[in-house]
């Protein structure tokens, strides 16, 4: 091979890797806000913007109202679909499909009765722990959420927004403080949390309450995709079927009356847990719920709590000034020798 045509090879190859690795065509457009945009109006969209769509480059002119933005197609696409939903809103659930990548959209939530901050802030991170999506964002000015996600995650996401969605003082009738959501078509590879509830609690209105409830649930029944909104008294939840019954069964046995009591053959309250992820094996687990008396003060709760699991070496473990009680979960040993150390207390 002569020097000259190794030269010319090298040079061809060098090109062809360049080529290869040459950054996408950056477009760039301007885009005109509302007359009547406030400062932290404009500031907003444009960090919902860089959020969901990853648009490198934003500019506001404040003097023109306007932004300026610089990216990809498909980034300059997204951005200019998402702009006037969040500078106009229209109402409705908008959806845009990515041009050439199908499994990838955006929608906009436009939440009617969730009015506060805080509610806006609820409904999003709930939506973000349930549902695992990461790129989503609240303008308040413009009382929407929007969300880049698969398809699947979007519908979720929608289901969740509307469940949670209501009136102030709401409450459902009584066979209906449990609704469901079959998530089964959309999990990924070694996902099995197909299984999602939303809870409405009927007596939980403290929000230390609800949260000592919620934490207990997401302890003994290791349910992670979990989160509580104050403002309807709800929680949310994705997990396995068998986890979730557990979950459902541990909320309905503490969503009780100020001063309620059990049965005295009805305590400790008693369920017996199978796993059914895979590779468990079938393994059977107990669950007890134990109330103590009411006079019981909190240190004298936690004391018999790490006793508990000091003694007995159970983990899934929880107590909660909620109705005094201590839920546990272990083998059968364990949980008859926590029946032992709460009845010596007693």
């Amino acid at each position: 091979m002569s020097l000259r045509f190794s030269a010319a090879l090298a040079i061809a190859v060098f090109a062809g890797i360049a080529s290869a690795q040459a950054p996408a065509a950056t477009q760039e457009r301007t885009l005109f806000f509302e007359p009547t945009i406030t400062t932290q109006g404009a500031n907003e969209i444009v960090n919902a913007i860089r959020t969901v769509t990853e648009t490198p480059q934003l500019t506001i002119d404040e003097a023109h109202k306007s932004l300026t933005l610089r990216g990809t197609a498909a980034q300059v696409g997204m951005a200019e679909w998402l702009f006037p939903q969040l500078s106009k809103p229209a109402g409705g659930t908008p959806k845009y499909t990515l041009p050439g990548a199908p499994e990838q959209m955006l929608e906009v939530l436009y939440p009617a009765n969730v009015t506060t901050n805080q509610g806006l802030a609820e409904m999003v991170n709930t939506i973000r722990t349930v549902v695992e999506i990461q790129r989503m964002y609240a303008c308040q000015g413009a009382h929407a959420i929007a969300v880049r996600s698969t398809a699947g995650q979007a519908a979720l996401a929608e289901w969740i927004a509307n469940a949670v969605d209501k009136p102030a003082g709401w409450q459902p009738p009584e066979s209906g403080r449990w609704v469901s959501y079959d998530y089964s078509a959309s999990l990924t590879h070694g996902d099995t949390a197909s299984a999602v509830r939303v809870f409405y609690a009927a007596y939980l209105d403290k929000q230390q309450d609800l949260a000592e409830v919620l934490n207990l649930t997401r302890t003994v029944a290791e349910v992670q995709r979990m989160f509580g909104v104050n403002e309807r008294k709800a929680v949310v939840l994705r997990a396995g079927p068998a986890q979730v019954a557990l979950a459902a069964w541990l909320l309905n046995a503490l969503d009780k009356p100020a001063n309620w009591q059990p049965p005295a053959d009805q305590n400790p309250a008693r369920y017996q847990y199978q796993a059914d992820y895979p590779g468990s094996k079938g393994e059977t687990d107990f669950v007890r719920i134990f109330y103590l008396a009411p006079d019981i003060t909190q240190e004298g709760l936690s004391a018999l709590a790490n006793q508990i699991r000091v003694s007995v070496g159970v983990q899934r473990l929880f107590a909660s000034t909620v109705h005094h009680a201590v839920a546990l979960r272990g083998n059968a040993s364990q949980v008859t020798a926590a029946e032992q150390l709460v009845a010596a207390r007693k």
